[in-house]
């Protein structure tokens, strides 16, 4: 009786045993090159959108940029930032924690409002980036700014900071962890 069959049962570790010896196969057969995903921004048919930076005083970083999380759900609300940062106009970004969120109880919402868009959802934030926040109070405002926006046309990638009031004044308030 071998590890497999432990792990997996006999009927288990004989459908592995196959299927590892299927995908050896296949990988030895076929000497093609990579496939270039079509959703890669380092592609040079990427266009890159920087955007005007309007950090709220007092705040600053919390960890590093991230990529907000289901833009292409929202395709409409980044085409409109997209276009605001054409025009050279500011995209603020808003955050709303969503408790009741049925995935996630820790989601953070990611709004964003331009000259002629106010307040539509693009996204939410990673789930670590979430994680981290949830360890502050609720009470505690937080806030993003938008770094940048790449899109092909179809698919976009929001990056953005987030942003809590600096240690002295979470220290002050009781808000430091």
């Amino acid at each position: 009786m071998g590890l497999l069959d432990l792990l997996f049962g006999k009927k288990g570790a004989k459908h592995f045993r196959q299927a590892s010896k299927a995908t050896k196969a296949m990988t030895a057969k076929s000497e093609r090159k990579p496939l270039n995903r079509v959703d890669d921004p380092k592609d040079k048919t990427w266009s890159s959108y920087p955007n005007v930076v309007s950090r709220p005083e007092g705040m600053v970083r919390l960890g590093a940029t991230c990529e907000v999380a289901g833009t292409f759900l929202r395709t409409d609300a980044v085409n409109a930032a997209i276009s605001a940062m054409r025009r050279g106009e500011a995209v603020e970004a808003e955050l709303f924690r969503e408790p009741d969120n049925p995935h996630d109880k820790n989601a953070i919402q990611v709004y964003i409002s331009t000259k002629f868009l106010d307040g539509e959802l693009i996204g939410y934030l990673p789930r670590d980036q979430a994680l981290a926040l949830s360890k502050y109070p609720e009470e505690m405002p937080i806030s993003c700014e938008i770094t940048s926006i790449k899109s092909n046309g179809d698919v976009h990638y929001v990056k953005l900071v987030v942003l809590i009031p600096g240690k002295r004044e979470r220290t002050q308030r009781g808000w430091e962890i």
